[in-house]
């Protein structure tokens, strides 16, 4: 069974084409000034509505995608236990246990 109707043809490929096609935005870094308030933000409350989300965004000039994401994240932070400190003490470059 064919995939193409019986007597379809492609228009001509022309440069044209692909002018509704609008380049990428450009990457907005985090704005670190306004950390302070995502972290006042997030100890009152871990999952912010939308509305919250929408006015962090629009007072730091970052976009709501990346508010969600730093809210995302730190959750998984804060959930995840610190690594353990190693059992080993470092002397010298060479790894010694801590019962010699």
């Amino acid at each position: 069974m064919p995939l193409v109707p019986a007597g379809f043809s492609p228009p001509p490929y022309t440069e044209t084409d692909h002018s509704e096609i609008l380049p990428k935005s450009p990457k907005r870094k985090l704005n670190y000034k306004y950390r302070p308030l995502f972290i006042f933000a997030f100890e009152n409350d871990p999952f912010p509505t939308r509305k919250e989300r929408e006015h962090h965004a629009h007072i730091s000039g970052m976009s709501l995608r990346q508010i969600s994401a730093w809210f995302q994240h730190r959750r998984y932070r804060c959930r995840t236990p610190p690594r353990a400190k190693s059992q080993l003490k470092h002397l010298g470059g060479h790894s010694v246990p801590l019962w010699v």
